[in-house]
């Protein structure tokens, strides 16, 4: 098939090539305006030496011993513990119910010391707030139990104005998309059927029967 026989099969099934992709455009803006958003609050810290560590030499060798990216990923999983998220909270004064659906991940800046605390849940205050409190929690934690290291708060997480899923823009992008393949393929579908029942149709007429021949006999 080149591409104007293409385009002429195209143009003879029009209403499927409008249809389908309304449909599926009309859905997706549907279903994207029936989810629930889900917002992202970002605190970063930095994994550093103890700000009690005095000596020269002390501070060196906690600057040294950084350069194990095990250490900076031991204290990154340190924040979305379970541990500082039931003290964070207690600070907030949640219930466990309440903070369940805020998901804590923690991300290290490649090549760096820093340490991204993302929360992302349905209300943008609260996953700031939980955000934050998570960062105060976990710099306490670490503080009980490491005097070599610490956490330095470098940014608080700041209240998202904008959620990060679902975007609608882009979902209907992808369902414009999606439904133009959808449509594209149905009309090809649809007249391969057609084709093979009218096939299927014309093979099946009987053809007209002919009438045998008779031998004439002629006496003399």
């Amino acid at each position: 098939m080149n591409f104007s026989t293409f385009l002429r099969l195209l143009g003879r099934h029009w209403w499927l090539m409008i249809l389908t992709p309304g449909l599926v455009f009309g859905a997706t803006a549907y279903f994207t305006h029936k989810q629930r958003p889900t917002y992202r609050a970002v605190a970063t810290v930095i994994v550093g030496p103890n700000e009690k560590l005095a000596r020269v030499d002390e501070i060196a060798g906690s600057l040294n011993t950084l350069d194990r990216r095990s250490v900076v990923a031991t204290y990154a999983r340190i924040p979305s513990s379970r541990t500082v998220r039931e003290r964070a909270r207690e600070d907030l004064g949640l219930q466990r119910h309440e903070i369940s659906p805020y998901d804590v991940r923690t991300t290290i800046v490649p090549d760096t010391n820093v340490v991204e605390i993302s929360v992302e849940g349905p209300d943008a205050r609260l996953a700031t707030a939980v955000a934050n409190a998570v960062v105060e929690q976990a710099k306490d934690y670490v503080q009980e139990f490491y005097g070599i290291f610490g956490l330095k708060l470098l940014d608080r997480a700041s209240q998202p104005s904008r959620p990060v899923r679902p975007v609608m823009s882009r979902n209907l992008s992808v369902g414009a998309v999606f439904g133009l393949l959808m449509g594209v393929s149905l009309t090809l579908l649809y007249d391969y059927i057609r084709r093979a029942r009218s096939i299927t149709a014309e093979s099946a007429v009987p053809e007209p029967a002919t009438e045998p021949e008779v031998e004439s006999e002629w006496t003399a």
